[in-house]
């Protein structure tokens, strides 16, 4: 079926499908995405995709962000666990402000790297899930004893 695809995409589903089904499968460890070259739109919507709703449950930030090597004043507001850059209104009130490079912004929300030095970056940089990029297409994941305890209690 793989190979009579006419799609390169099914093609290349259905094939990495088989190798894993077969345990030939390559574990990269590589990331999918490198968070320090991205442009700051971007980031904050990668960031946003990897924010942890039961984490920023509750949660209600507005960071100033002024990129110093391109110049771009944004906002970020992490509210009801949604991350969102907006333009910068006159007179907002701000839990912070940052001048940073936009590489260096990158670095705090992709790899937490010097998340101390800003504390409400940081904080969001320890709301976010890190993905494990090798997961497997068809094999199933192996649930996690916490819905084991529920499925027993369940039972009981």
């Amino acid at each position: 079926m793989g190979f009579q695809s006419e799609s390169g995409p099914w093609r290349d589903v259905y094939l990495s499908g088989a190798a894993e089904l077969r345990g030939q499968t390559k574990k990269s460890g590589v990331p999918l995405v490198d968070p320090v070259t991205l442009p700051l739109a971007l980031l904050i919507e990668y960031t946003g995709l990897r924010l942890d709703p039961a984490k920023a449950n509750g949660i209600t930030k507005r960071i100033g962000l002024n990129t110093t090597d391109t110049k771009e004043k944004y906002t970020l507001v992490l509210n009801n666990s949604v991350l969102s850059l907006q333009k910068p209104t006159q007179g907002e009130k701000l839990d912070a402000t940052y001048s940073l490079k936009s590489r260096e912004i990158g670095e705090i929300l992709g790899t937490g790297k010097n998340a101390g030095s800003f504390k409400g970056l940081g904080e969001i940089a320890g709301m976010l899930d890190h993905f494990d990029p090798a997961f497997s297409l068809v094999t199933p994941v192996e649930e996690t004893k916490d819905r084991d305890d529920r499925m027993a209690s369940a039972e009981d």
